[in-house]
């Protein structure tokens, strides 16, 4: 019962998964797959032919229907297995007796003659057939990590690039005692994808047998790239008890349900689980190879009271604690417990919150923050890739243009801002890829006067559409000024602060999409604009 328990919450997960879906393979696909993998499981009992490890092909045992590559000694091996990196073992030969060597070189045994081995050779056989079936359209890690920047159009070509350019920056780590290399870019082209794995369930692969579903899970959680994401799931079950006080810091609020139960964060309590394999062992978690924890824009504008909204009961003190707790919990994903995961091998981090104008008002993350969990990814983590986007945008913008790889590997700040790339640096092997990607304005300056609770998110279209309209009114204005006794220029000034008046009040009390302290400069300024402008209208019409 246990078992059949875990997987039902397995399967839930991952149908929750960004990432996931039903593959398209087909009933016939299936079983020519099955068919195939059947044909050389009886072609290799009967002694017939070799599987070889990977990058060999067939072996025929009355005459070699493809050569396999040569071994490290330069000669071929007589016997081949089906080994694996991961710890599944899948091992198969063509002889009764003898040694035959791994994908490493090492030797191993191989006998096709006991029940052991023949119990061995189908899942190896059958885990590469449900590999291959659940195969899915790779991925840009930059659409992954900041879909709402529109920074790769790779997927959605008829959206069109961003508005505003990104800058991305890209470094790769060289060899032990070599310098690497350093680019700095505006846009993002079809040739500098950077392309990660995704993998597919397909629903009759699960229902085939327990084994079945059992390494489908596996295949989808360790070659497959997952997508966490932080997001407002409600408030916490306890936030009307007096007790929240003491323990607003385990709420996590931002965590969405699927991040808390399978990745170990440091700061949780010592002894949260988190799920498991159907088989128990070992936690998901330790299958992890590409992991990305992404956070909308749309997240800036939550909190405690827009969580709340009609709910009634919840005290002011209570609600002010979960402020807090929402304004922890904005880069929670720099808490993972990277010791727990030294198995990763693709990281993608989003850390807006730190350049966005929220942080400089609430505090949510702070420099040295970020370099002490630097500092912790170094210790544990050797990546082949990191992506991290939002370090050097906006206000933090650095001009990277102007550096050069020996700068960035040495230097400690790049114009007053931490040189971040050499922060992560312990973090990736030779040869990985450490990629920055960061806007070089943002939609929020524009729109700054529209942060109510009702407000969309910040986009670069409307910025533009009130940039506009800024435009024209401040040239109807100054004609007017300059043709001070033109009745209609002077007129149409007056309905430019009369527009002004009505845009901001209704944003304010009607659509909610703006507060009254961003509001009032506006409401003073026309306000007093139009008094004075409609009590000496015929005073200025006359000169």
């Amino acid at each position: 019962m246990k078992n059949e328990q875990r997987m039902t919450m397995l399967s839930e997960h991952v149908h929750n998964a960004p990432n996931s879906g039903l593959s398209s393979v087909t009933d016939e696909s299936i079983r020519q797959g099955l068919e195939a993998a059947r044909t050389l499981i009886q072609m290799a009992n009967e002694g017939r032919i070799s599987i070889p490890a990977e990058g060999g092909s067939v072996v025929s045992r009355g005459g070699e229907l493809s050569q396999p590559p040569l071994n490290s000694q330069g000669r071929h091996p007589s016997h081949n297995c089906l080994a694996s990196t991961d710890g599944y073992p899948s091992t198969v030969s063509g002889s009764s007796s003898g040694s035959s060597r791994d994908i490493d070189g090492h030797p191993q045994h191989c006998d096709l003659s006991t029940s052991k081995a023949n119990s061995r050779f189908l899942p190896g056989i059958f885990s590469t057939v449900l590999s291959k079936a659940m195969d899915s359209k790779p991925m840009c890690a930059l659409n992954i990590l900041a879909p709402d920047w529109n920074v790769c159009n790779w997927q959605n070509p008829q959206v069109g690039k961003a508005s505003e350019p990104a800058r991305v920056v890209t470094y790769i780590r060289g060899a032990e005692g070599e310098r690497g290399t350093f680019s700095a870019t505006v846009g993002h082209e079809d040739v500098d994808h950077i392309f990660l794995p995704t993998k597919s369930l397909n629903e009759r692969f699960l229902k085939l047998d327990k084994s079945s579903h059992d390494e489908c899970m596996r295949l989808f959680f360790q070659e497959g790239t997952q997508i966490f994401q932080l997001d407002a799931g409600g408030l916490p079950t306890n936030i009307k008890d007096e007790q929240f006080l003491e323990h607003w810091r385990d709420a996590f609020p931002l965590r969405e349900q699927r991040l808390r139960d399978i990745m170990p964060f440091d700061d949780e309590r010592v002894g949260t689980g988190k799920l498991e394999t159907p088989n128990g062992s070992p936690h998901i978690f330790k299958l992890l190879r590409h992991i990305a924890v992404n956070s909308s824009l749309a997240l800036m504008d939550v909190n405690a009271r827009s969580l709340a909204g009609q709910e009634t009961g919840v005290s002011g003190p209570n609600l002010d604690a979960l402020d807090m707790a929402i304004d922890l919990d904005r880069a929670s994903h720099l808490w993972l417990s990277w010791s727990q995961m030294p198995m990763l091998e693709s990281v993608l981090l989003d850390l807006r919150i730190y350049s966005h104008d929220l942080n400089s008002e609430r505090g949510c993350i702070s420099k040295d923050e970020i370099k002490k969990r630097a500092g912790e990814m170094g210790r544990w983590l050797r990546l082949k890739l990191l992506v991290i986007a939002g370090l050097q945008s906006y206000s933090f913008e650095t001009n990277c243009k102007s550096y050069t790889a020996a700068q960035i590997e040495e230097e400690d700040e790049l114009d007053g801002e931490p040189n971040w790339i050499k922060l992560f640096m312990p973090a990736l092997r030779p040869g990985a890829i450490h990629t920055v990607v960061c806007y070089l304005s943002s939609p929020t300056v524009s729109l700054k006067q529209f942060s109510g609770p009702g407000a969309p998110p910040p986009h670069q279209l409307l910025s533009h559409v009130y940039g506009v309209k800024n435009f024209y009114t401040s040239f109807i204005r100054l004609y007017a000024a300059y043709h001070i006794t033109n009745p209609q220029l002077y007129d149409l000034a007056i309905w430019t602060f009369v527009g002004v008046l009505f845009l901001y009040i209704t944003e304010v009390f009607v659509y909610k999409t703006a507060r009254f302290r961003e509001a009032a400069f506006p409401y003073v300024i026309a306000g007093i604009s139009l008094v004075w402008m409609v009590m000496q209208r015929d005073w200025y019409l006359s000169r």
